[in-house]
């Protein structure tokens, strides 16, 4: 069950909530700070600027905005549109490979902030999915990375026999082994020679050892480590940008010192006009692009998914009808997603409540767990919730 925590607001807020007044994403500000689809650098800065493990890499790309914006431009030549995929190092990941007591490599050089950048971004779409299947990617900048995985259950990460040299082993054993690329058990054929620890009778054993309930396993490109599932830049756009949050930075020790040697003059202190943790960020609106339509997709009522949005919505509903007894859930009569940045779910309800009795509301919930959103977008209700709270958002 997802953890959902939903902060304490006043009735005026948590009524602005429901009615899908107040969104995770910013607004456009007074002086034109964020204008949605605009380039991909925007659409970045929308979808991680309020998160707090994100604001060095935040600092570094409104630093180079119009510079990183033209290198990753939304289309080729020919017209046809280039999806992005971005690795995002966290703040700390900055601060562990970044010289201690010593100016910021990425602050002073220009261009070697730009170059790192890049190395970030792949002109392609890369799901969670993808890194279970993919060896390697082609960063934007030619270079190629390795995509690896690890189990923490070290005899989880063995082959199962430990010579391939089996030209002996000419017996039959159906077995099991964990696959750790693929983070699943699965069937094995044994010769009868050279096996290792992770080489199991059944399925069950197999899963007791290596399984989800008491193995993670980690995807890692080139030395960092993925931390999240992917995540849509935009809720409007679909695919053309994805976010994966890494604890390390694509650059060396030596590249940061070499840095440094030209620029030897460089005050650490000098830096910190622009390059602080409350700085505005600044982008200047390119070429627009137009969203991607997505239709809805019917699913079955009963599926796990669709129940907790469903009583997540319920327990919303009930906290913006402050009037009303607690509303009950009875049941889920159709349910319909739409996958976008997350998952919109489209719901129509049965409930009941100890002061109107049944009612039936048509919900729309907006859920994404990598950044840990969760929200009623809209509703309406019949008989209406409460008639000194307008019941719909459409």
């Amino acid at each position: 069950m997802k953890q959902r925590t939903i902060p304490m607001l006043t009735t005026f807020i948590l009524i602005a909530v429901l009615s899908g007044l107040i969104s995770s994403k910013p607004t456009k500000s007074a002086n034109g700070n964020y204008i949605h689809g605009t380039d991909i650098v925007t659409e970045i800065l929308q979808a991680i600027d309020r998160r707090e493990e994100m604001w060095s890499i935040t600092s570094y790309m409104n630093a180079s905005r119009e510079e990183l914006a033209k290198e990753l431009p939304l289309s080729n030549l020919d017209g046809t549109k280039i999806n992005y995929t971005f690795f995002a190092p966290t703040s700390m990941a900055f601060m562990v490979q970044t010289p201690q007591d010593a100016p910021d490599p990425m602050f002073i050089d220009a261009d070697f902030r730009l170059k790192v950048l890049i190395r970030h971004f792949v002109r392609q779409h890369v799901s969670t999915e993808d890194l279970t299947k993919l060896d390697k990617l082609v960063m934007a900048d030619s270079t190629e990375v390795a995509i690896t995985r690890k189990s923490m259950v070290e005899v989880c990460n063995l082959p199962p026999i430990a010579n391939k040299n089996t030209a002996a082993c000419l017996a039959y054993f159906p077995s099991w082994t964990f696959n750790t690329k693929l983070g699943k058990c699965e069937n094995y054929v044994y010769g009868g020679c050279h096996k290792t620890e992770n080489l199991f009778h059944s399925e069950n054993d197999c899963l007791s050892k290596c399984g989800p309930a008491v193995n993670t396993v980690k995807s890692f490109i080139g030395q960092a480590e993925i931390q999240t599932e992917a995540c849509a830049c935009s809720e409007h756009v679909h695919d053309f940008c994805t976010i994966f949050v890494v604890d390390g930075v694509f650059m060396t020790s030596q590249e940061a010192s070499e840095i440094l040697s030209k620029h030897p003059h460089t005050a650490a202190a000098d830096e910190s006009a622009s390059h602080t943790h409350n700085s505005a960020l600044r982008t200047t609106p390119l070429d627009p692009i137009s969203p991607i339509l997505v239709e809805y997709v019917s699913v079955s009522p009963s599926e796990a998914d669709v129940q907790e949005i469903a009583q997540f919505a319920v327990d919303e509903l009930s906290r913006g009808a402050h009037s009303m007894a607690s509303l009950v859930l009875v049941n889920v009569v159709k349910a319909e997603k739409q996958t976008l940045a997350g998952v919109n779910y489209r719901l129509k309800l049965e409930l009941k409540s100890g002061d109107i009795g049944a009612m039936e509301c048509d919900v729309v919930v907006f859920d994404q767990s990598c950044s840990s959103t969760c929200r009623v977008s809209s509703f309406k209700c019949n008989p209406p919730l409460d008639s000194s709270v307008s019941s719909t958002n459409e």
